[in-house]
């Protein structure tokens, strides 16, 4: 017998269509700073030791990179990296912080979603919650969670479950994950079945009865994307994007059916049924629908409220609700067809979800993290306690161990930093206005750019108990620096203000110059002011005499300065275009000594002979030592987010991220991993999928366009040509010398890459699939899986390419569950999806099944060699013997300890490559039925596909795309709990 459970919130995938009602709240919230730093969640990556004698897999390494013309031609620009730089990769010590999105109450502890972790609170007491731990970090934001039995069932944005242990709540253990394709919304379990609600691609149920092995039973494709789900007996209740309630029988799992629904006109977020009632958060109200005949749902009675419903709980009568700009309502529900609001509490911003336990309201919001409620009197329940915890993070300031993030409308919190792997959070200020910029001056107060609040000066030194000083209101402030007791403040239209801060309790205003533009960047150096004055430039303004400041020079950018530093008689300033360095040796006459092409440069910061670039690639690091040709070193991208701050001391870089929080890198781990060749294009693209012919690889490129490299000299790189294509590129094969380019959506089409000169598409074939997910090619065949709606699993195609204008379709049949990774080998396709499947296509026109194994096996990518299958999953390496398909043989597995993340597999001699999140893992397979992991090389960004040419490796991530030398491996590096 199934038990009754609810949905829980979630926050919106924005890239979901169509867009559910969360998507909506998600991008209004955009327009607003909020939400507080908090919940420490800490992961260790794992921090690689250099060996005692330095790796090296290839001394030489070049970076190119791509500018647009405005003609729309290209041209590549080689970098080559000077010699005694010789670390490219970065460490991630510890993360602290990150949005809260998700709530589940279980005992005397609160599970929470925060940022890509789960953290685990003791509410015992519920006027001073504790945490207790954290789970290592998942790969994408939290949407919900529940728990049942000590296990923690965690989905997250990008479409993943992920099953946890939580019996040690100090020390939850990961113990499955289970891929889905879309985007999970909410998860409910029942009756040792998974509920989950994924977006667009509907109801997915799972059995976990054996938690080890989650294993698809069935799905069910909804009208719109899927929000809510609330499951009572045999009878789930689905609430989706388009307004519908749907009612599906469960009663077998594996095919349910749909017994009634009801089509509103708005949307529901989600549902909660009791008795014969099912209640709806639905648009500004509440639905309340009579389910006592399941096959014809029936709406009673509607309760208007203000904002936009988005949660529900309930506890006996009384219905919790929410929502958007409206925060916590609770309704009496004795009567249904009347019900009727007995009072709310105003949350200031979003209440994203909720779960009641005795009488205590437990809500996530987007203005101040967790707020526990005491509702025992709802005619004036009141707060019991606040947790803050971080989502839209501004900025960061470092001084010695104490860090200060500033949070937007929920002021900053200050972080003890004195173990930057386990960073503790001390205490917090809501300033009166939109906390963007923070300065310390040498006494140890905090001065707070405050936007419309103006500037605020905090006394710190008790930082879990922070004390405001004072507040100079009267104007808008963007910006501050200080220096002994004078402050310099950019203060938007007022131009530059002087204030002497020698009594911090009563600053005054020694000197204004006013500014034609908004002053919005501020930095003093040696008696002389730079400001960044909107799209004017910078100003050098003389302010040996505070009361009468003076322009001494000016130098015309053309477009806005994001952020500027001044290093030596060099000034680095960052703007749309990327970073351009300035001489200032005569400060009344700037020029021009060099530029770096980046898009979207927001911050820059100097240390040393190394600028740190933010941009939207994430951050860069520079090498300027010659200022005319800064080189980049490395590109590392947050998991996701937006690098919003950055500090960078002798040690360590610290990272303010949006959706994260706060990030410390180690900066003494970089190093070199052996690269030939960096390719990263100055626009954001897709840099998984890529194709090699030889001495050719083919990428998506800026803009989605196809572009091509010759690799020939690795270490000189060139462009060979540039071909618009249709769409974003999903997938590349190669198949002579044409090339397969397959978008997520419309036709496949085929370029001749050998056209002498003059490439061009020669064919097209369109699948007619919703998505296609890969495509791979073999004696002139293409393969190609993706899914079509309404069909619940993917399908699989087996096109004809001898006629490059007229590909034909050969057959097409479905997918084993969830089975959409490819490859071949002779004629034979192997299948990876729930399980492993392979079939013979010796007849294209009529694939037969050969043979299956490895249940729930799950595998994220193939590499077959001589007979031999090997295959990756999330944290596990498997050998399998497939001469004989029909009795598959396991000879030897390897289980990692942590959770890399496994992503791709390529076999090199006796060494299998394994790329991940973290980069790429080096097994010896000389021994398949014991295979040992001897290594470990970092590279920014992780991998997510790999291939490996001769002695050539070719690796793609967030990072972009590397090429490596294998053919030195003899000195790998470990990760610090791998040493022996």
């Amino acid at each position: 017998m199934f038990h009754l459970t609810s949905s829980r919130s979630r926050l919106s995938n924005s890239r979901a269509t169509p867009l559910s009602s969360k998507t909506a709240v998600s991008l209004s919230r955009s327009l607003v700073s909020r939400l507080t730093l908090c919940c420490l969640c800490i992961c260790l990556l794992g921090q690689p030791i250099v060996a005692a004698q330095p790796p090296s897999m290839l001394p030489a390494r070049t970076t190119f990179t791509l500018a647009h013309e405005e003609a729309g031609s290209i041209r590549a620009q080689v970098q080559p990296t000077a010699a005694p730089f010789s670390r490219v990769a970065l460490d991630l010590l510890s993360m602290t912080g990150g949005g809260g999105s998700a709530v589940f109450i279980s005992g005397n502890y609160a599970y929470l979603g925060v940022g890509a972790r789960m953290v685990i609170l003791d509410i015992s007491d519920a006027a001073h919650p504790q945490k207790l731990g954290s789970s290592a970090i998942l790969p994408d934001v939290v949407t919900a969670i529940t728990v049942v039995e000590r296990l923690a069932y965690v989905v997250y944005r990008s479409g993943g479950l992920r099953i946890i242990n939580v019996t040690d709540p100090f020390t939850p253990v990961r113990v499955a994950d289970y891929d889905l394709p879309s985007f999970s919304e909410n998860i409910t379990v029942a009756g040792g079945l998974a509920f989950v609600a994924n977006s667009e691609s509907g109801l997915y149920i799972l059995d976990v009865t054996t938690p080890e092995t989650p294993r698809l039973v069935g799905r069910f494709a909804s009208r719109s994307a899927t929000n809510g789900i609330a499951v009572v007996g045999h009878l789930a209740y689905v609430a989706d994007s388009s307004g519908a309630l749907l009612v599906v029988d469960v009663t077998n799992p594996a095919a349910p059916v749909l017994r009634g629904s009801i089509v509103l006109s708005g949307q529901t977020t989600d549902v909660i049924v009791a008795g014969t009632y099912a209640y709806l958060s639905y648009n500004a109200g509440i639905l309340v629908v009579d389910v006592s005949d399941p096959g014809r749902p029936v709406g009673r009675s509607f309760l208007n409220l203000p904002g936009y419903s988005l949660d529900l709980a309930l506890e006996g009568s009384r219905l919790f609700v929410a929502g958007f700009g409206a925060g916590l309502h609770i309704v009496d529900i004795s009567n249904p067809l009347g019900p009727y609001s007995l009072g709310s509490y105003s949350t200031h911003g979003a209440a994203l979800t909720v779960q009641v336990k005795d009488e205590q309201a437990y809500v996530m919001t987007d203005s101040a993290g967790l707020v526990i409620f005491d509702v025992h009197q709802v005619s004036s329940f009141s707060v019991a306690s606040i947790l803050g915890m971080s989502d839209f993070v501004w900025d960061v300031a470092v001084r010695n161990d104490l860090a200060l993030v500033s949070l937007g409308q929920a002021g900053f919190e200050a972080v003890d930093v004195s173990d930057v792997r386990h960073p503790r959070r001390l205490g917090a200020f809501d300033t009166p206005g939109d906390a963007r910029h923070i300065a310390f001056d040498d006494r140890g107060l905090a001065y707070i750019a405050d936007s419309e609040g103006g500037l605020v000066i905090i006394d710190v030194a008790d930082p879990a108990k922070p004390r405001l000083l004072s507040i100079l209101s009267s104007h808008r402030v963007s910006w501050v620096d200080v220096s002994g007791t004078l402050a310099y403040v950019a203060a938007e239209e007022d131009g530059l203000l002087i204030v002497d801060v020698s009594d911090p309790m009563s600053p005054t205003i020694r000197g204004v110059y006013a500014t034609a533009g908004r002053a919005f960047r501020v930095r003093f150096r040696d008696s002389l002011v730079w400001l960044a004055e909107d799209d004017n430039g910078l100003l050098i303004i003389d302010v040996s005499h505070p009361a009468q400041p003076i322009l001494r020079g000016r130098y015309s950018t053309g477009l806005n300065v994001s952020d500027f530093d001044l290093h030596g008689n060099l000034a680095f300033y960052a703007s749309s275009l990327g970073l351009h360095i300035l001489d200032i040796s005569d400060p009344a006459n700037p020029r021009l000594r060099g530029r770096f092409e980046a898009t979207g440069g927001s911050r820059v910061q100097v240390f040393g002979d190394q600028a740190y670039l933010v941009s939207s690639l994430g951050m860069q690091v520079l090498d300027i030592r010659d200022p005319s040709r800064p080189v980049s070193l490395l590109t590392y991208a947050p998991p996701y987010g937006t690098v919003k701050g950055i500090v960078v001391t002798r040690y360590f870089i610290y990272l303010a991220v949006d959706f994260l929080g706060l990030m410390i890198l180690d900066r003494e781990s970089l190093r070199l991993p052996g690269q030939l060749a960096r390719y990263r294009e100055p626009e954001p693209a897709n840099s998984s999928p890529f194709a090699v012919q030889e001495s050719s690889v083919f990428v998506e490129g800026a803009r989605a366009n196809l572009q091509a490299f010759d690799l020939s000299d690795p270490a000189r790189p060139s462009l060979r040509f540039t071909l618009p294509v249709y769409g974003g590129i999903e997938a590349l094969a190669m198949s002579g010398d044409l090339l397969l380019v397959a978008n997520r959506t419309g036709p496949l089409q085929l370029v001749d890459v050998d056209l002498a000169g003059s490439p061009g598409v020669v064919g097209t074939y369109n699948p007619e699939l919703y998505r296609i997910r890969e495509a791979v090619t073999a004696s002139g065949y293409a393969y190609v899986s993706g899914y079509r709606v309404p069909h619940p699993y993917y399908r699989i195609q087996i096109i004809d390419l001898h006629r490059p204008s007229n590909p034909a379709l050969m057959s097409e049949f479905e997918a084993p569950p969830n089975g959409f990774v490819l490859k071949t080998a002779g004629t034979t396709l192997f299948v990876a999806g729930t399980d492993l499947t392979l079939f013979d296509v010796s007849n294209p026109a009529n694939p037969t099944v050969l043979g299956t194994c490895c249940h729930e096996s799950s595998y994220r990518d193939l590499d077959i060699v001589n007979g031999l299958v090997y295959a990756v999953r999330w944290s596990r390496v498997d050998i399998l013997d497939v001469h004989n398909p029909t009795q598959i043989v396991e000879l030897g597995s390897y289980v990692f300890p942590e959770d890399p993340l496994f992503s791709s597999v390529a076999l090199v001699g006796a060494n299998l490559l394994v790329g991940s999140t973290w980069g790429i893992f080096i097994f010896d397979v000389s021994h398949p039925s014991a295979p040992r992991q001897i290594g470990y090389q970092s590279l920014p960004g992780g991998v997510n596909k790999l291939s490996a040419q001769g002695d050539r490796v070719i690796a793609s991530g967030r990072g972009g795309l590397t090429v490596l030398a294998a053919r030195t491996l003899s000195q790998p590096q470990f990760l610090p709990y791998l040493v022996r």
